[in-house]
């Protein structure tokens, strides 16, 4: 017998186009995912490259903060570059992470430009700067939860460990913190 080539022909002109289509669809897929993962790792750059320059600008600012109250206070117009270079960084992470970080962010920074202008004694000082130490850590791990790769958003974190350990060794209205 025979085979019905028509009939052959009449599924194969079906299933080529449908074959194609399938073919197509795949390859949007994978051009969808790359996007995603490109998106993912610029993302994470940038993240990377605002959180560098935050962390070093806190760090420097905390540093000559020590130096001018060692000094006794004298020469607190030092602080205009590292000031400078703070609010740059700040201005630029704020864009970059969510909100927790931006609130975490405002409260370390509230807190180093209130020991940058309130004059405080000797143990004074040095709670105030282990407290903002101790701000520091929290936005860091914040920030640590916003770099995975592969994660372009972040559900709220948890509350970090810092804010726990803060509360008990440190008196007062416990909801500021």
């Amino acid at each position: 017998m025979q085979p019905d080539w028509p009939l052959i022909l009449r599924i194969v002109e079906a299933g080529v186009p449908s074959l194609i289509a399938a073919i197509i669809a795949w390859v949007a897929v994978q051009q969808w995912i790359t996007a995603q993962n490109k998106l993912a790792i610029d993302l994470f750059d940038r993240r990377m490259a605002a959180w560098k320059a935050l962390d070093a600008a806190i760090t420097e600012m905390l540093a000559r903060l020590g130096e001018i109250h060692a000094r006794g206070r004298k020469g607190d117009s030092d602080l205009i570059e590292e000031t400078l270079v703070f609010m740059t960084a700040e201005s630029q992470a704020r864009f970059l992470f969510g909100s927790d970080f931006r609130k975490a962010l405002g409260e370390l920074s509230d807190h180093v430009f209130e020991m940058q202008t309130t004059p405080v004694e000797g143990s004074m000082f040095v709670s105030m700067r282990r407290y903002a130490l101790i701000l520091k850590i929290d936005l860091t791990e914040i920030a640590e939860r916003y770099m995975m790769l592969g994660h372009i958003s972040v559900a709220k974190p948890k509350e970090p460990r810092v804010s726990r350990y803060v509360r008990a060794i440190l008196p007062g209205d416990e909801s500021d913190v």
